[in-house]
């Protein structure tokens, strides 16, 4: 029987190997990529990013990497939502900013600003006192213009666009930038200039009339002026103004500018509370001018409720209107307007223009009577005589003139405050008829007028009483 034995020796413990280490560096490395057919590959189109730092979004094609170092807009006119104008009137178009994400929505027309401390348009006259003919006189309007919006579109605008797939993510905005070559359409104007105004969104205009010669008066264009500022039927005075999307779209954008009192852009000049009952809202107009208003929207909950609203509240005062009762917090909106006078009279536009004179001093202004209708010989008349009396400067002296059959036209130069030249200037005419037949006795009768606003005062045939011989 053989016996095997089994030996084992020990061994020697293993030796630790030590980590290896790794020096870092960077180095240079470029390739060329195929993105034309790469990009094109499925579920690629997404995956390739553009960031400006603040924003990123996914790459719209080929040119947004071969055009890279070219100046491109990121502007584009944004149609999805249809006819911009005939869903919301106060708006002309739509822009889409790739990289912001904004909609700029371009006002249908920019107008006077208004506020809680009413119009922001003002009249300053200037006068050089020690110059003599033309040169002397000088008128400077000044206008805060903005956009004439609905705050009612605005909001559905915001909800539509929210609700749109291709803009879902992006955010509504008014233009915020202008650009060179605004125009203002009026004859009367002897320069005009427009600014960046002192609110967002704002620009300013001013408009300067001077004597120029002898047959150009700044106070007679002044007054036309005006009386376009204050027309209340359209075509109102107006021009355009020039819209910059950003710096690299190809043109500016144009929008309508109107210089009326009709059409004013409206900011602070309302507010509102709820009741503490819930179930109405109180409307306080909080300028110094009436305001007419058209609808009102409520949003609550998510929820917009737009109503039509035919109500005016006078200056400074309040306005109730129903409303479901409610718990939670609520936004009202309102679309108002100016509720101007009508007509509008030249008394009443200082309501709305205010007027400062730089260096009070007189201007001269003429006054004229025309008979030009009358038939001096078939009503036998031989004279008429004119007495003036500007009722609203009792202390100024007219001079008296006569019309004949051979001078039918009448004026007197007056010197009168330049405030009084471009405002109101109410008069009572006083006539006295003389007769061919001297037997008959003279008639006399009054007449009133505006010397603003008619210049020369026409006296028709009809306006004169027949002589008491005639009426036996």
């Amino acid at each position: 029987m053989m016996m095997h034995s089994i030996s084992a020796t020990a061994s020697s413990p293993a030796r630790e190997t030590p980590a290896p280490t790794f020096d870092q560096g960077t180095v240079a490395w470029s390739t060329t990529c195929p993105l034309e057919k790469k990009y094109a590959g499925l579920g690629y189109a997404t995956k390739y990013c553009l960031t400006d730092g603040s924003t990123t979004r996914a790459i719209e094609g080929i040119a947004d990497l071969t055009n890279f170092n070219t100046r491109q807009s990121q502007f584009s006119e944004f149609t999805a939502l249809g006819d911009v104008a005939q869903k919301y009137p106060s708006l002309r178009s739509l822009y889409v900013g790739a990289l912001s994400r904004t909609i700029v929505a371009v006002p249908a027309r920019y107008g006077i600003v208004r506020g809680m401390d009413g119009t922001a348009a003002r009249c300053r006259a200037l006068l050089d006192t020690s110059a003599t003919g033309g040169g002397r006189c000088k008128f400077e309007f000044s206008f805060l213009l903005g956009p004439v919006i609905s705050s009612i579109d605005l909001i559905e605008l915001s909800s539509d666009v929210a609700a749109n797939s291709a803009s879902h993510d992006c955010t509504v905005t008014l233009p915020m930038q202008f650009a060179a070559g605004a125009t203002l359409a009026t004859p009367f104007q002897s320069s005009v200039a427009f600014a960046l105004g002192d609110k967002p969104g704002t620009f300013t205009l001013t408009v300067e009339i001077t004597d120029e010669g002898a047959t150009t008066s700044a106070v007679a264009n002044a007054n036309l002026f005006i009386k376009a500022l204050t027309a209340q039927v359209e075509p109102f005075l107006g021009g355009q103004t020039m819209l910059k999307l950003d710096d690299f779209y190809e043109q500016p954008v144009a929008a309508d500018l109107v210089l009326n009192f009709s059409l004013t852009s409206g900011s602070d000049d309302i507010g509102f509370t709820v009741d503490p009952s819930g179930n109405s809202i109180i409307l306080t107009n909080r300028s110094p001018l009436d305001l007419q208003l058209s609808r009102y929207a409520i949003a609550a909950g998510g929820a917009l409720s737009v109503n039509a609203l035919q109500q005016e509240i006078p200056a400074k005062q309040t306005a109730s209107i129903a409303v479901a009762a409610t718990s939670g917090p609520l936004s009202v909106l309102v679309e108002r307007t100016l509720a101007l006078e009508s007509p509008l009279t030249k008394a009443a536009t200082a309501r709305y223009l205010g007027f400062d004179v730089v260096d009070v001093a007189d201007v001269a202004y003429q006054l004229g009577v025309v008979a030009s209708g009358v038939d001096f010989a078939a009503r036998g008349i031989a004279s008429i005589d004119v007495s003036i009396v500007v009722t609203s400067l009792p202390a100024l002296t007219v001079p008296n003139f006569t019309l004949t059959n051979l001078n039918r036209a009448g004026n007197e130069q007056i010197t009168i405050p330049v405030m009084s030249a471009i405002s109101t200037l109410p008069a009572t005419l006083a006539f006295s008829v003389a007769p061919l037949d001297g037997r008959t006795s003279p008639v006399h009768f009054t007449l009133t007028t505006d010397f603003i606003d008619d210049p020369i005062f026409i006296l028709s045939d009809v306006q004169i009483p027949g002589f008491p011989a005639a009426q036996q």
